[in-house]
């Protein structure tokens, strides 16, 4: 092998198997530079796959922290969601109430109000029954007055006839 052929390392199973078989070669024909390059390849295969494993942890773990920021960001985007809700419940079922209790407000005010008017209605039908008593009463009083006064009228015919003005 030349030099520059040595320096460059193969990847992987293929790159620790060449490792390995320098490894050897250089152990059996007493070749420390060989063997010593065997190791060294092997070395770097095994340093080039621990490098990628942490690459792959790291980027692991990397995306699950960004998964756990979105998972938190989504969460309270959700909490506000739900919060604004609630506050849109909590204000329809304050109008709700509201209105309700406007609705039994117009209904009592509009009870009191037939009210006031029946007995009003009332009071006039009062008041007109006792003017029609007072003018009945006052008919038959004049009725009796005029009664009287024709009765005084005989009377005093009668009086005249039985003792004349001029007796005495």
């Amino acid at each position: 092998m030349t030099e520059e052929t040595s320096e460059k390392t193969s990847s992987g199973l293929v790159g620790k198997a060449a490792g390995k078989a320098k490894e050897l070669a250089g152990e059996l024909t007493d070749n420390d530079h060989l063997a010593r390059e065997g190791r060294l390849q092997q070395s770097q295969i095994d340093a080039a796959a621990e490098a990628h494993r942490e690459l792959a942890e790291a980027t692991r773990v990397e995306e699950q922290a960004k998964l756990s920021r979105e998972q938190a960001e989504t969460s309270r985007e959700r909490e506000q969601v739900e919060a604004e809700l609630e506050q849109r419940e909590r204000e329809q079922d304050a109008e709700t109430d509201r209105e309700v209790a406007e609705a039994r407000a117009t209904a009592r005010a509009s009870e009191e109000t037939g009210r006031a008017v029946a007995g009003r209605e009332n009071e006039k039908a009062i008041a007109e029954n006792l003017e029609e008593r007072g003018e009945d009463e006052a008919e038959r009083k004049r009725l009796e007055a005029a009664r009287i006064e024709d009765e005084a009228r005989k009377a005093e015919s009668t009086a005249e006839v039985l003792d004349p003005k001029e007796d005495r």
